[in-house]
């Protein structure tokens, strides 16, 4: 998912944009994907397993691009529809309580219930039906892939989606927080896939992916500018992938990362740097990735 394609406005030709932009691969998730298959330690000697890998890079990098996109998009239409001045124009539904007298409790929901739908009607579905219904379109047609692919991937994509649906809600009115949050989680379903595209379920093949993703998420909550704890997260994942290269009794390769973690560090001082450099990190995931299949 190139997150530079994100809907940017609620017109038709915008969001058709924003719907062929949402498609296009992204070079890091593709190669979070290509490292986590060296890192299940068996390259694809058979058509089988290539054709396993295609579908996880579809289904990891473009349709799962393609739903995080169209989260994005939902949250924007819902919040601009969010509007009370006009939250009683279309009243086609009106619930009624018998014997609810005026003022009573019961009447009081009643109009709530029906002032909800009336703007949900009048609001948020004209703009952010399309976002919500390709979003679940998406969905399960990824869900219904990855059943082909395995228990434990279709357990993953699941849990992924579910995550990312509950961070849109959580996110409320901070776009950027959730654009950072489903950075994250994009790029961790990216790595947890492609490891079980080709191997099973590995405690620290799944510990990598989380690291992965609070990365993701730590660096572009700092090209954004915020500051925070987020650096200390970013120090943290380095220190994570040097410790463990450390105990696999591979001193040379924690020597590598240390120095791509310092020459990441040395960058975040740079004058008006809109993203911190992530070639480091990228040539330190290969590193973890060749090493991992002779760990313990």
């Amino acid at each position: 998912m190139d997150r530079g394609d994100f809907a940017s406005a609620l017109g038709w030709r915008a969001r058709k944009q924003a719907l062929l932009g949402a498609l296009r691969p992204s070079f890091e998730v593709s190669w979070t994907l290509i490292c986590a298959c060296l890192a299940a330690g068996s390259l694809p000697r058979t058509g089988v397993s290539g054709l396993r890998i295609l579908t996880t890079w579809l289904i990891a990098d473009v349709v799962c691009g393609y739903i995080l996109s169209q989260l994005i998009a939902l949250k924007r239409a819902s919040r601009s529809g969010n509007s009370p001045s006009r939250a009683q124009e279309i009243r086609s539904f009106t619930l009624v309580i018998p014997y609810a007298l005026p003022g009573s409790p019961g009447q009081r929901l009643a109009e709530r219930i029906n002032g909800f739908v009336g703007q949900w009607r009048s609001q948020i579905w004209p703009q952010a039906g399309l976002c919500g219904v390709t979003a679940l379109v998406g969905a399960g047609l990824a869900l219904v892939v990855a059943s082909y692919l395995g228990r434990e991937s279709l357990a993953v994509l699941s849990f992924g989606l579910l995550l990312a649906a509950g961070l849109m809600i959580l996110a409320g009115r901070d776009e950027r927080a959730l654009l950072s949050w489903l950075d994250g989680v994009h790029l961790a379903l990216a790595w947890a896939l492609g490891y079980l595209a080709l191997a099973p379920w590995r405690g620290p093949a799944m510990a990598v992916a989380a690291l992965v993703g609070v990365h993701a998420y730590a660096r572009t909550r700092l090209g954004e500018g915020y500051r925070g704890p987020v650096r200390w997260f970013l120090r943290a994942t380095w220190a994570s992938l040097i410790l463990a290269l450390l105990i696999a009794r591979q001193p040379i390769l924690a020597a590598l990362v240390a120095v791509a973690s310092l020459a990441e560090g040395m960058s975040y001082g740079a004058v008006r740097l809109a993203r911190p450099s992530r070639l480091g990190w990228l040539l330190s995931l290969l590193v973890v990735a060749l090493a991992m299949p002779y760990w313990a």
